[in-house]
């Protein structure tokens, strides 16, 4: 039997095929800002400090994050991403993600923390293209959260990250577009320069892939079934990453992102450091590949604990990597991960 504690549930408007699409998610964070990105080594500043508001910064080493203090509020900061996003005709919106609003409604206290996903399929079908794994990351989200002093920073996943991650050499005028755009829209949101860099992420790191004895609709069939099942767990979005592809005349091979959630565990391991929430809630992703094989992919829960830094998650930590893997072997019929 899957725990009933899970991940997060936060309130989503997904727009898939022009049409929004409501969920609800929570997740909360109780760690200031500042100390979660110290924690997580933020190079050239002392412990405990928060990045300078005048410089360009970023989070090396391994966790593949960049961040950058804004000198606008949380509600401005995304205004001015939106407006950025509105000017520029290759973008669009797919969801929106307020964390500290969905706190409150379940009676927890918040700072201002909300999340945008967003995306240009021009460039995010290529980097599929070469490595179908690679939906597990896209689309692209940016992170704005204030802590209790009113310090704003404004997050993302640094596109080298994608490259190592899932070995995208063959897409690097993608990504080296797609670098631009983020640092770009980085700096309209915060005021301040921004310096991506090399994260230092091992090919494949962190994920998980369990062979499907199925199809890919029937692989995502039966997780969808199996999380529906697994009590308070909720499925929140259905992405079809191929049906995207084809709105700007790309082809790709069946590639499906599912997003699901619960507020128990993933709040819980936000309390313990802000950052994490980039990467929440859980997502499973099903594809076929070249030869006619479908894989199901996940995070694996102790590789994000460490890439945002939680070093005592241990119990947390087994119960969603147990559940995930339940999961996966349900909807596969296979009951082990390669």
């Amino acid at each position: 039997m899957i725990s009933s504690q899970f991940i997060s549930d936060c309130t989503i408007r997904i727009l898939i095929d022009r049409m929004w699409i409501r969920l609800s998610s929570m997740v909360a964070f109780s760690a200031v800002m500042a100390t979660a990105f110290a924690s997580m080594g933020c190079k050239g500043n002392p412990p405990g400090t928060v990045p300078s508001a005048t410089e360009p910064h970023r989070l090396g080493g391994q966790n593949g994050l960049v961040a950058v203090s804004s000198q606008y509020t949380v509600g401005d900061a995304k205004a001015r991403l939106q407006q950025a996003i509105a000017a520029n005709d290759k973008l669009s919106t797919i969801a929106e993600i307020d964390h500290a609003s969905n706190a409150a409604g379940v009676g927890l206290q918040l700072d201002p923390t909300e999340v945008i996903l967003f995306g240009n399929p021009a460039l995010g079908t290529p980097l599929m293209q070469v490595n179908q794994k690679t939906g597990i990351d896209l689309p692209q989200k940016m992170l704005f959260a204030a802590d209790s002093r009113g310090t704003t920073v404004v997050m993302y996943n640094d596109p080298e990250y994608l490259r190592q991650r899932h070995g995208l050499d063959e897409a690097a005028s993608q990504l080296a577009t797609m670098t631009r755009a983020m640092s770009g829209l980085a700096h309209k949101s915060s005021g301040h320069a921004v310096a991506p860099g090399d994260s230092g992420i091992s090919p494949q790191q962190g994920l998980i892939v369990t062979k499907s004895a199925h199809s890919v609709d029937e692989t995502y069939r039966r997780l969808e079934a199996a999380i529906e099942g697994a009590g308070p767990l909720r499925v929140l979005a259905r992405l079809d990453h191929r049906a995207n592809a084809q709105t700007v005349g790309l082809t790709l091979r069946p590639t499906r992102l599912l997003v699901f959630g619960n507020p128990a565990l993933g709040t819980r391991l936000m309390q313990k450091k802000q950052s994490i929430g980039l990467d929440l809630p859980q997502k499973f992703l099903v594809y076929e590949d070249g030869a006619g094989d479908v894989f199901i992919v996940h995070n694996d829960p102790h590789y994000l604990a460490a890439r945002h830094g939680i070093t005592d998650g241990g119990d947390i930590l087994a119960t969603i990597a147990n559940a995930l893997n339940k999961l996966a072997a349900a909807a596969s019929s296979t009951g082990s991960a390669l």
